[in-house]
């Protein structure tokens, strides 16, 4: 089963609504910011101290995630970036 992890982002405009953008949750950081900083939580709470390692480890792998996102977000800003090709300088 493939699973698709989209958030929509949209603008109510009157009756209708429009679908700005649409973006993969693994394409925000945010998301997996959020993520490091829950398992964190939960790792300050385990008393077998393995599985808090384990907790912690994964947390940090939830950050590179989001470093990875963060760039990808910045590669995408860069590509989509308006260009003023053909505009004359003053």
């Amino acid at each position: 089963m493939l699973l698709r992890l989209y958030n929509y982002q949209s603008s109510q405009r009157g009756n209708r609504v429009e679908c700005v953008t649409r973006t993969r949750t693994s394409d925000n950081p945010k998301h997996w910011y959020d993520r490091a900083a829950e398992m964190r939580l939960l790792a300050y709470d385990m008393k077998n101290e393995g599985a808090q390692r384990l907790m912690f480890k994964l947390a940090d792998e939830y950050d590179r995630l989001g470093d990875r996102a963060a760039e990808r977000q910045v590669k995408h800003a860069k590509q989509s970036a308006p260009t003023s090709v053909g505009l004359a300088r003053p």
